[in-house]
Parts: C-alpha cells; sequence; structure tokens
C-alpha cells in the first residue's frame, strides 16, 4: 500500500514539456527567450534535468557589475567576487549600476537607490530600522522589581525611592 502511495507522489512531480517547432532551431535545441541573449537549451537536459558543461566555453568569470568598470574580481576577495562589485564601489558614495545611480548597501549586499539611504550612511533606512530595533529591546540589567525602567511603575519606583532617601538626610 505504501509503494502506491510513493508511485502517485513520483507521477505528480514528473512533468511533460510540449515544444513548439518555433520555438527550437534547426538543430533541435530550445530556444528561452530570456530578454536580449538567446540561451539554448540542449534536448538531452530536458530529459535528464540536469546542467551540462558547455565544452569550449570559458567559465564565468566575476566581474563588477558597476557600468563603466566591468573588472575582472578573480584576484578579489570572496565577497566582492559573491556580490560582483569591487572594493572601491562598495565603499562608494554613489555608483551607475544598470543605468541608475545607486549605493551598496553593506547590510543587504547590493545596491539600492540613494533615496534609500540617510545621508552619507552605508545602510539602507529599512536594515537600519531593523538593526535600532534590536538594539533597543529591554535587557535584564535594565530592569527594576521586575519593570523596566522605560515604564511608568519603573519610574514611580525611582521616584519613591529618591523621595525617601531625601526625607532621610533632615
Amino acid at each position: 500500500m505504501k509503494n502506491n502511495g510513493k508511485g502517485k507522489e513520483l507521477e505528480k512531480k514528473r512533468r511533460v514539456v510540449v515544444i513548439e517547432d518555433e520555438a527550437c532551431d534547426e538543430l533541435g535545441s530550445l530556444n528561452l527567450k530570456l530578454g536580449a541573449p538567446v540561451y539554448p537549451i540542449m534536448e538531452g537536459e530536458v530529459k535528464s534535468g540536469k546542467k551540462s558543461k558547455l565544452i569550449g566555453t570559458t567559465p564565468n568569470r566575476a566581474v563588477c557589475q558597476v557600468e563603466d568598470c566591468r573588472a575582472d574580481l578573480g584576484n578579489a576577495k570572496d565577497y566582492h567576487r559573491r556580490h560582483k562589485v569591487r572594493d572601491m564601489h562598495s565603499k562608494a558614495s554613489k555608483a551607475l549600476v544598470a543605468d541608475v545611480v545607486q549605493r551598496f548597501c553593506q547590510q543587504c549586499s547590493r545596491f539600492h537607490l540613494l533615496q534609500e539611504f540617510d545621508e552619507a550612511k552605508r545602510s539602507c533606512r529599512r536594515r537600519l530600522a531593523s538593526h535600532n530595533r534590536r538594539r533597543r529591546k529591554t535587557h535584564p540589567d535594565n530592569v527594576v522589581n521586575g519593570g523596566s525602567l522605560n515604564d511608568e511603575s519603573g519610574i514611580r519606583y525611582l521616584l519613591m525611592s529618591l523621595l525617601r532617601i531625601l526625607s532621610n538626610m533632615h
């Protein structure tokens, strides 16, 4: 009985790919039109679902995504290769990326529009807000008699304590 359940699961996972003749070229490969370039998918890839390495092509080299830079990041640190940005552009106040002036956010590790930053900050407002929220959480050392120093009962306790101290001084 359990085998029948597994068989049904496998049937659900299998998908039939129907390819129209106009989507194929003369070599029998499928062309996916995802923007400007055309990416061919060979017939074997569709059947197996595995990626195949094209012979004779150069491996993808990490290059800086800032326009008019395109520097090779082969010798750069891992972080800069992974995020495709040169060290100087990650620290710059602005850079041209995708025809838009942007700044690299150190928290998100991506470029944002300049409007998303406060003045010369290197982190976007959204990430700074979440960082500040975490910092402002009540900590155990700020607690007085089970309450926070910020709440009304904590303030009342402090005032009463000060009044007692002052009344004992005379």
